[in-house]
């Protein structure tokens, strides 16, 4: 993921300017699952009635995944987690009370700081 950043390095050649676009790794998850090829295509002639129930727990597998990686970190994927106090002295902002407390290295929290 781009991140707008742009890092100087040395040029190939004299009076030549160089630079390297800082991106971000993208980790992609996946979960193997199949469905009957008989309701794929019953699906594309509009039959509702269909055994989705391996996509829907591929999907929830995955889910519960990213909230792991999301809360509590994926080092190998280069998400880290740390967390922050939150004191009397300082009070979620509106809008924010539900908020989780965790802030990502990987960009701003969620909700607008004060």
């Amino acid at each position: 993921m781009n991140t707008g950043r742009l890092t100087k390095i040395d040029a190939p050649m004299a009076d030549v300017g160089a630079r390297v676009r800082v991106v971000q790794p993208l980790a992609e998850l996946r979960v193997p699952f199949e469905l009957d090829i008989d309701d794929l295509d019953d699906a594309s002639r509009g039959a509702t009635e269909l055994d989705l129930d391996p996509l829907i727990a591929a999907a929830e597998r995955i889910a519960r995944a990213e909230d792991q990686a999301i809360f509590r970190g994926w080092s190998a994927a280069g998400i880290f987690v740390s967390p922050t106090v939150s004191s009397p002295s300082s009070p979620r902002p509106p809008g924010c009370s539900g908020a989780s407390t965790a802030r990502w290295s990987t960009g701003p929290s969620p909700c607008p700081r004060a």
